[in-house]
């Protein structure tokens, strides 16, 4: 969102921190880094379901959750 409305800005501190304290409670994790180091953000389920009770009263529609699956082999995570 501050992309579009700040494209200039190379760093927006405030999402940042925003983001990190909402990793720290376990509602969001980084889902892959892109060429230019930017992070892609989603939510966990934990923060799916947080948001879907404060967002579906309003009207509000949320997509599926995006679940992270682990790879043994790979010793990665990939989305399902």
């Amino acid at each position: 969102m501050w992309k579009l409305t700040r494209p200039r800005n190379k760093h927006d501190r405030l999402t940042r921190d925003n983001l990190l304290d909402l990793e720290d409670h376990h509602l969001v994790r980084i889902e892959s880094v892109q060429q230019d180091q930017r992070q892609v953000w989603v939510l966990t389920k934990r923060g799916h379901g947080e948001a879907k009770q404060l967002l579906e009263p309003k009207g509000i529609r949320l997509s599926v959750l995006r679940e992270e699956k682990c790879d043994p082999d790979a010793g990665v995570s990939t989305v399902m």
